[in-house]
């Protein structure tokens, strides 16, 4: 297990970020699993929309198991909203076309990115749990023991709430 500097820039476009080039397509079947959510996300981003962007900079640690899983962990911040969490990025040294974002603490959630998947599970907030699901339009992955970037861009919907199309760039830098 190596110390590294973590920064994770995360920018929220609410229901306008559209479609971009490289995509991945889901079938219509895939899509009614979100409630049709997705499908309300704007064509086209305007020029002067909305975003909300989170930066955090932090020390992290990155461990390749002897499987060949990488594992990033990190303590949130009060910035995030999620104070006393701590957050693991996993994926699998020789198939990085899937990430889990895995959150155990005051807030217990396991988010799965997967470029033309849609996947479910749930949030668990102290008052209740809550249904989430991801539709990963695209994950890029090129992280190595030497340090790298993930960046994935998807939709998220926690509970009924209309899906919002978000934009992650984690940066790793080994000590």
């Amino acid at each position: 297990m190596k110390s590294i500097t973590l920064k994770i820039t995360t920018r929220t476009y609410g229901d306008h970020m559209p479609p971009q080039a490289g995509d991945t397509d889901i079938t219509k079947e895939e899509e009614d699993v979100i409630l049709n959510s997705v499908e309300k996300i704007a064509p086209e981003l305007p020029e002067d929309s909305d975003t909300d962007t989170i930066e955090l900079v932090t020390v992290a640690t990155m461990d390749f198991d002897a499987d060949g899983r990488c594992t990033i962990a990190y303590r949130e911040s009060e910035l995030s909203g999620m104070e006393g969490t701590v957050t693991k990025l996993t994926f699998l040294s020789d198939d990085r076309s899937i990430l889990s974002v895995i959150r155990e603490g005051a807030v217990n959630s396991t988010l799965v990115l997967e470029a033309g998947k849609i996947h479910t599970g749930l949030y668990q907030t102290p008052v209740m749990p809550l249904e989430i699901a991801t539709r990963t339009y695209r994950l890029d992955n090129t992280v190595t023991p030497a340090g790298g970037t993930i960046h994935a861009e998807y939709a998220l919907r926690i509970g009924t709430v209309t899906a919002t199309r978000m934009r992650m760039t984690a940066v790793v830098q080994p000590h």
